[in-house]
This record gives structure tokens, sequence and C-alpha cells, in this order.
């Protein structure tokens, strides 16, 4: 008997924010060489949304309340292309009806034209060594999958940007942060059935044509698409699938643009060995920035899958 795959696609992470923050207390002379722009900083938060947005009761994944560092970074576009920010700015994370966010003013000399990128994350952002890192001058957020297990909530991260801001700009303006990655869910709800006759130690998931970098300033993709093999991870634990009466085998964060078509296969360890027992191949699943694909089955792990 085959038990049918379902692809639930394209399900939308971006929820339209309503809260604002204070407007900016204190005034500069029209006369001044130097005019703020005032940001008020928005990061999608899913906790407390209605299950009727799409999420199971309990679901934490995506809820943003792991961002932890928040910052600014201000690029004069007279210093060129690849260079050095010109001021970095750490946003304080504050929680305004519920959802994330902060504000930020940048002094500007007039005269002058900026770009401005805005970041964050769970993890420090610049180190160089890490899974997640900023590159300040090529403005490219790049991901090392060596460093990334399945489930990994630290790479979770938020971005915008705005280019050719000046001081004819408007002083007051509202920036929306969003994530760079799709989110794949995969569930099922013959774990049970499974895990007691044959105890699953740990899962891994390799995505093939997904990438490793992104331009942070034009939201473009960098360089050409890789197979990434996340490392092998524990079933993840106190998390709701986001389709009810499913249970969690795993949560990846693709680095992806536009709508496209990836390959996925899941390869399942039995604690009674480290080599893969149980692999799960699944083709053209479409994902897409700032959506979340969930891949979910009633008998994925007891029976032979057929893709519909």
């Amino acid at each position: 008997m085959n038990s049918y795959l379902k692809i639930l696609s394209l399900a939308a992470l971006a929820y339209s924010l309503t809260s604002c923050s204070d407007d900016l207390a204190s005034e500069v002379s029209l006369d001044s060489e130097y005019m703020p722009i005032h940001f008020k900083i928005k990061i999608n938060d899913f906790s407390g949304q209605p299950e009727t947005r799409g999420l199971a009761p309990g679901y934490k994944f995506s809820d943003g309340t792991s961002i932890s560092e928040l910052k600014c970074y201000v690029y004069n576009k007279s210093d060129g292309p690849a260079a050095e920010p010109s001021d970095i700015i750490d946003i304080d994370i504050k929680t305004i009806n519920s959802n994330k966010g902060g504000d930020v003013t940048i002094l500007l000399p007039k005269g002058y034209s900026y770009d401005v990128v805005f970041l964050g994350t769970s993890i420090p952002q610049t180190a160089s060594s890490s899974k997640l890192y900023y590159n300040t001058t090529a403005r490219t957020l790049n991901l090392n999958y060596n460093l990334i297990s399945c489930n990994d909530e630290e790479i979770d991260c938020f971005f915008a940007s705005r280019g050719n801001v000046t001081t004819e700009t408007a002083f007051d303006q509202t920036i929306e942060l969003t994530r760079p990655f799709a989110q794949l869910n995969i569930g099922t709800q013959d774990y049970v059935e499974y895990n007691t006759s044959t105890p699953i130690k740990e899962i891994a998931v390799s995505v093939d044509g997904i990438y490793n970098s992104v331009d942070l300033m034009t939201g473009d993709l960098v360089g050409s698409p890789i197979k990434a093999d996340f490392n092998a991870s524990a079933i993840p634990t106190g998390q709701s699938f986001p389709v009810t009466d499913y249970s969690y085998l795993s949560m990846n964060y693709l680095l992806v643009n536009l709508r496209k078509l990836v390959n996925v296969t899941m390869n399942i360890n039995h604690i009674s060995g480290t080599t893969p027992v149980k692999t799960i191949e699944i083709s053209d699943v479409a994902v897409e920035r700032n959506y979340r694909t969930n891949i979910y089955g009633k008998k994925l792990l007891t029976e032979e899958i057929q893709q519909k």
C-alpha cells in the first residue's frame, strides 16, 4: 500500500504588522547641515497569531523570538560599492503589541546619499567563522551549511534595505524586516508507531538547488545553486507542526529567492546504528523566500510514499 505524500506549499510567512513606535521627540533646525531620518523597525513575530492564519496551536518555529541582535549598517555612496559602512548602529529590540521591533535615527549631512541595511539575527552577525555571517563590504549574508543542523533556529534572521537615502527622504519611515529564507517543514502521523518499533536517533536532510549567499542590499542571490547537506539532528521537541495532528520530523531554512523547485532527501538514523537505515526522496518541491512549505503524510515512515 502506498502512503500519499502531501506538499502544502508556500504558506506565507509575512503578516501585516500594525504597531508603531513613538515619534522622535528631538528637533533639528531646518538650516542645520545635518538632518535626521527616523526609521521604525518591525520584525515578523508569529507568537500569538491566530490558528486561522495557518499555524497549529503551540507552533514555535518562525515566531521570531530568537532574534537578539538588531543592527543598522549605513553606507555613504560616495565611498564606492565595496567600502566599509560609515556607521554601524545597534538597535534596542523592543516588544510592541506582541511584535518585535525598534527605532533608529540617522543624522545625515545634506548633499550626500546613503544606502542602509537592517539585519536582525540570533547570533553575532560579523564573525566570519560562524554558521551565518554578514560581510560588511560585500553586503552579503553568507551561510556555512557544514555548521548547520536540521531544526537550527540560530540561523533565523530578518533583513531589509533602503537605497539612496538622503536628507530629502521622508523624515519618518516604517521598515518591515522579512526572512531571506524559505522554511521547509517535514511531518508525519506515524512517528509514534515507527519510533516504538525502531527508535529514531536523528534525521539528516539534504536539499539540492539552494544558495549560500545573498546580497542584502539588492536581495539578489550570489553564486550558483548548490546541494546543501544539513547535519543530522534529533527530532525537534516542544514544537507543533503547522498542520494539526502531524508530528515534526525536521525543519530547515533554505536560502532561495523567487519560487523554485528543489529536490529533498531525508535520511533517518536509528539508535542501533549511525548509518542511514531509511531514506526518503522527494522531488520538485516548491519553495520561496519568506514562505513555508509543509511536506507531510499519514504514513511517511511506515509505508512507501507516492507523490501527488
